[in-house]
This record gives structure tokens, sequence and C-alpha cells, in this order.
């Protein structure tokens, strides 16, 4: 019997938690997270900038052919492959934008989409089914400042809402 007052300390000595509360540390694990997906969607969208076109991911919408069928303009703009380039890097500067607040900070992210931009055009000319073109480029540059100029302080910053609140 005089074992079991001595064990009980020694028990409490293993116990430890499996995920620490601090907000530094969860701040970081939403950050390094945020980051991370973006970089997900970006690589996505280079692939999905190369496959080609019978086998893209998301079959024929009617809503789509329906909003087609309705006007002109609607028709040209969905459309337009200026207009998927320019949406989509409008939104990768736009999620990027969340993470980096410094001007200088968001330049160099600007600096990386153009060249991702660049990237995902060569790599369109090594393919049979894509073509490279100076106009995509373009129109994923227009997208990246449309992306910055949205972004916070102009609009909320969407990820501040998901950190902790310091106590």
């Amino acid at each position: 019997m005089a074992l079991a007052p001595n064990l009980a300390p020694a028990r409490k000595q293993f116990r430890k938690p499996i995920r620490s509360m601090d907000p530094r540390l969860t701040t970081a694990r939403i950050l390094r997270a945020w980051f991370w997906l973006g970089m997900g969607f970006a690589l996505f969208g280079t692939v999905w900038a190369l496959v080609p076109h019978e086998q893209t991911l998301v079959p024929p919408s009617r809503l789509l052919e329906w909003l087609r069928d309705q006007s002109e303009l609607l028709r040209i703009i969905l459309a337009n492959d200026k207009t998927d380039h320019a949406v989509g890097f409008a939104m990768l500067m736009g999620w990027f934008c969340q993470l980096y607040e410094s001007g200088p900070r968001r330049a160099r992210v600007m600096v990386a989409l153009l060249v991702l931009a660049a990237a995902i055009e060569i790599m369109q000319g090594f393919t049979t089914w894509r073509t490279a073109e100076l106009g995509d480029w373009f129109a994923g540059a227009v997208g990246i400042g449309i992306g910055w100029a949205a972004s916070s302080p102009r609009t909320p910053n969407v990820l501040r809402w998901l950190l902790p609140r310091p106590a």
C-alpha cells in the first residue's frame, strides 16, 4: 500500500497536452496552413492550365451554357481564356495578400506570380494541345494587379478572422 502514493506524482510527470493552446503556436500553424493551401492552389492552377481541354476536371455546366446563351457579352467573357488567367491570378494574389500585408512582401509575391504566369506560358508552348501566348501572361499580370488592389486595407483581411485573439 505504500507504493500507491509514490506512483501518483510520477504519473503526472508524463502527462503532457497533445496540442498546445499557446496563441502564438496556434497562429503560426494557421499562417503556415494558409501559405501551403495557397501553394496548393497555385499548383492546382498550374496543372489545370496544362491539361488538354478534352480532359478537364469539371464537365460542361448547363448553367454556364445558359449564361452564354443569354448575352453576347457574357458568352465572350465566359468563353475567353484571358478571363480564366486574370481571375485565377487575381485570386492567388488576393490569397497571399491576406498573409503578407507589407508592401515589400507583396511585391515579392507579385514577382513570384508573374514568374509563375510566364512559366505556365512557356510550359504550354511545349505541349501539343496548348499554345503559349503573351496575351495570357498579360491577362495574368492584370489579374495580379486586381488581386493586389482588391486586398486589405481596402477590403477586410479574412485571415485575421481565423487567428486567435490575444487574451
